[in-house]
């Protein structure tokens, strides 16, 4: 008998995929966490029923979350994942040599173990570089404590559960307080098919706090709609489509990662930061409804 797992979305939408094992599942004390071996998307990690990364299209993903936020800052040295503990941001990080020291802020030490064993592609570099600490707490406690961190990336489960409060307005405004005067995040906002409202939403919502927010549009094919959106604030002034946007591909040159992408290449830097017109009429209709 086949086996299929299949993660319902919204609006009587589903993503299925056809599994040949069953590696590991296990319940921890925050949630249910299975990592499964799928016909087409290689090992897949779900959490509480939802795709959290699979082997065959992670690395989109994580690069997108990671690089342009590292290489919009002049000198990312300190740099904070909150969630992440599959391990796939953190690996992209310590590609950039300016990068001094990676805090990892996972909530659930047993996702970390079981991608350490099941996933190593992903989470390998957590024990191998000492430029790595993990710290297995809330990250939305930490990030209250944190101070002039150069980047911060929430790479966090979907709004359910202990991810919620990484949703919220009052998070953005912490993460606003961790950073340094030059400070970037990037967070996951959504799918901009299935979800558009809720991206706008978060946006316009960091824009509270930030001066310069952007949208990144990338595909994921195992995430809900196939394609899926982050959102990369700043406190400096910067436009990635102008001058900007120059600095940023000679420094993906001169920090030697040419040749450590498989997604993203230099000239994708810029077109990235496109936002699709459909997205941008919300964007417009909402503004107004604010500004009225």
């Amino acid at each position: 008998m086949e086996l299929w797992f299949s993660e319902d979305f919204s609006g009587g939408s589903r993503f299925g995929a056809r599994v040949t094992q069953v590696v590991a599942s296990h319940k921890s004390e925050f949630q249910q966490i299975d990592i499964l071996a799928t016909e087409v998307f290689g090992k897949m990690l779900v959490i509480d029923g939802k795709v959290q990364a699979c082997e065959m299209d992670e690395f989109v993903y994580h690069e997108m979350l990671t690089h342009p936020a590292l290489l919009s800052h002049p000198n990312p040295r300190k740099v904070l994942v909150a969630g992440g503990g599959d391990g796939g941001t953190v690996r992209e990080c310590l590609k950039h040599s300016c990068v001094q020291e990676v805090t990892l802020v996972e909530i659930d030490r047993m996702v970390i173990e079981l991608c350490q064993t099941h996933m190593p592609g992903l989470a390998s570099r957590l024990s191998e570089d000492s430029r790595v600490r993990v710290a297995p707490d809330d990250a939305s406690k930490i990030i209250q404590q944190a101070r002039n961190m150069d980047v911060i990336l929430v790479d966090s489960s979907d709004p359910v559960g202990p991810s919620e409060a990484l949703f919220q307005p009052e998070f953005f405004q912490e993460l606003h307080t961790a950073l340094s005067e030059d400070g970037i995040t990037c967070l996951q906002a959504g799918s901009p098919f299935l979800g558009p409202e809720q991206v706008v939403k978060m946006a316009l919502d960091l824009k509270k706090f930030f001066p310069v927010v952007h949208l990144l549009t990338i595909p994921v094919p195992s995430y809900p709609g196939g394609t899926w959106c982050l959102a990369l604030a700043s406190k400096a002034d910067w436009n990635p489509r102008g001058d900007s946007g120059q600095l940023i591909r000679q420094r993906f040159q001169d920090r030697g990662l040419t040749d450590q992408t498989k997604y993203l290449t230099k000239d994708m830097l810029g077109p990235c930061f496109e936002v699709p017109a459909f997205l941008m009429s919300i964007f417009r209709r909402e503004q107004q409804a604010v500004a009225r």
